[in-house]
């Protein structure tokens, strides 16, 4: 019997994972919530079709857990692992670009560096995303990486969505646009990150094996804050040491097992909306070993908790050594 423990249920991905589990009901026999927030602590919600109450994040409602998602701030995550019972098993869902002591996660990459009785990391959705496209293309040698992510206004939470609704609105009625979490008017424009992507590019070479990603090459990833309400995009460059072509880069994506192609002659936000792949659109060939590539992925339903459904899979039916 596997006893499942969800850390901060409320969220945005913490919902939604709740919503996959009553889909897969053999992943857990029994579901406990609890939170440190006072604003969820004592709210009434509903797992597997029956209410429950979000209890404290305290000693007595973690003991004989086998498993913790936990969502939240980096912060949150320190304060729930310190209070898990030593040796339970645990899944942070990350959505912020902060560095982690964590093994980083992507299933179909790495999911058998998951681990039991340790802290497992389900990363940052363009992480999940670029281990996807780069992984099935190791064996033509990648040179160098350099990729643009557009992450939409759902990486901040529910408040986010509501307040870039009201941006829209007030912008449309000539009135002044307020920002208390998003990082300034999302609505109708792309913000510069101010973030250092530098943990997104030590996830990504921790996740890759040395067969994909070398030491040797180079990867540079820009974040951008981009006006739309889900899914995150990703204008990909890469040089390749071995120049396959078009047809047969775009032939190794499609047999990739967490990959889709997109045939028509435009990819956007709403394509990708509760797929769990990552949707690769064009290709284009620019130059001997040059590629550009366009991608868009649901950051929610493949970047985040598919992963980390994935991962809690893993680990749950995994044979014990």
């Amino acid at each position: 019997m596997t006893v499942l423990a969800i850390v901060r249920p409320n969220g945005l991905l913490a919902t939604e994972l709740r919503e996959a589990l009553d889909l897969h009901p053999e992943m857990a026999q029994e579901v406990r919530l609890v939170s440190d927030d006072d604003s969820e602590v004592g709210t009434l919600t509903e797992v597997a079709g029956a209410a429950t109450l979000v209890g404290a994040l305290d000693a007595d409602d973690l003991q004989r857990v086998d498993v913790a998602v936990v969502f939240g701030t980096p912060e949150d995550y320190a304060a729930a692992l310190d209070a898990l019972p030593p040796g339970t098993t645990s899944i942070i869902v990350s959505t912020d670009i902060a560095a982690h002591d964590a093994e980083p996660i992507v299933a179909g990459v790495n999911l058998e560096s998951a681990r039991r009785g340790e802290a497992n990391l389900s990363p940052h959705p363009a992480v999940v995303g670029l281990a996807h496209i780069l992984h099935p293309l190791r064996d033509f040698g990648i040179e160098s990486v350099a990729a643009t992510l557009l992450e939409p206004a759902s990486s901040y939470g529910k408040g986010a969505l509501d307040e870039m609704f009201t941006q829209a609105r007030d912008l449309l009625n000539f009135q002044a646009v307020k920002s208390e979490i998003l990082p300034g008017q999302l609505a109708f424009n792309i913000l510069d990150a101010a973030d250092d992507p530098s943990p997104l590019a030590h996830q990504l070479r921790s996740v890759l094996p040395q067969t994909t990603l070398s030491d040797d090459s180079t990867l540079s990833l820009h974040l951008l804050r981009a006006g739309v309400f889900h899914s995150l995009g990703v204008s990909l460059h890469l040089r390749l040491t071995e120049d396959p072509g078009e047809a047969a880069v775009r032939d190794i994506l499609e047999d990739a097992p967490c990959v889709a192609l997109w045939d028509e002659e435009t990819l956007g936000a709403i394509d990708v909306a509760s797929r769990p792949e990552v949707i690769v659109g064009r290709v284009e060939a620019q130059g001997k070993g040059l590629y550009r590539l366009w991608s868009m992925m649901d950051n929610i339903a493949a970047g985040g908790v598919g992963n980390a459904l994935a991962i809690l899979e893993a680990l749950t039916f995994r044979p014990v050594a």
